[in-house]
């Protein structure tokens, strides 16, 4: 779900360039944490930091997306 607002966000130009490589790094880091046994903080932590790579507004449906996905696993 998140990818798709990330692609999204790509298409309408919101997120580009080194904070669009950051953001999917981010992303890729979680899914890896998500299925191991250390996930916890270090997953949070790589969606915060996520969200704060993509320079989005709080309210933009990309950070609510991110914000929303951290929610359902803490």
């Amino acid at each position: 779900m998140v990818r798709s607002f990330v692609d999204q966000a790509e298409r309408n130009g919101t997120l580009s360039g080194e904070a669009l490589i950051e953001v999917r790094e981010h992303i890729d880091t979680a899914e890896s944490l998500a299925a191991g046994p250390a996930a916890g903080r270090a997953l949070l932590a790589q969606l915060d930091n996520a969200a704060r790579k993509s320079g989005a507004a709080a309210d933009s449906s990309l950070v609510e997306a991110i914000t929303a996905l951290a929610g359902s696993l803490d």
